[in-house]
């Protein structure tokens, strides 16, 4: 499929899929961790790639792809070394050691804001979509200096009833250095 030329979507979809990202940056901006994990599938992979900048090598087939991101994942793909690859159970305990009061990377807990913007969805088969968002996270805490991530996350939704779960997301970071205070941020 030549992607400037993608078929119409749903708006509905679309709509769903963008009120499914604010409520889930609202609930990650509040704290609100626990509730956040109601919107992952218990069979979630979240995948975060390193990130390097190769040399550009011309390709004879395609022109496009001498620059193109996919190729600016560690090793061969975003498996390859990734920054984190976490399932369920590893968000779920990430989540609650984050409310405790003995968290002292998280105390004073931050404040963070996320924007979420450039929604696309493809619908997939069984009630699935396939969606695109880029996202910016603003984090400051007292007594250090305030940082700004910007990332493109790749995701699978599911519908379980009338809600949606994430089944994969993939965050890729913009930055190739990260100066920031962490990676254990929820994105």
């Amino acid at each position: 499929m030549n992607e400037a030329f993608a078929p119409a979507l749903d708006v509905e979809w679309l709509r769903r899929v963008e009120q499914f990202y604010y409520r889930e940056a609202r609930l990650l901006d509040e704290r609100r961790y626990l509730s956040w994990l109601e919107l992952l599938s218990p069979a979630i992979l979240y995948l975060m790639p390193g990130r390097f900048v190769p040399l550009a090598r011309a390709s004879a087939a395609d022109p496009e792809t001498i620059h193109a991101p996919d190729k600016e994942l560690s090793g061969y793909g975003p498996r390859a070394l990734p920054l984190r690859e976490e399932g369920f159970a590893h968000l779920a305990q990430r989540a609650e050691r984050a409310l405790k009061p003995n968290a002292w990377a998280e105390n004073p807990p931050p404040r963070i804001r996320r924007f979420v913007a450039n929604v696309e969805v493809e619908p997939l088969a069984g009630g699935s979509v396939r969606a695109w968002s880029n996202l910016l996270l603003f984090h400051s805490q007292q007594g250090r200096a305030d940082h700004l991530f910007s990332a493109q996350r790749r995701d699978r939704l599911e519908t379980y009833g009338d809600h949606l779960r994430i089944v994969e997301r993939e965050v890729r970071l913009d930055g190739d250095t990260i100066t920031g205070p962490s990676v254990a941020l929820f994105f």
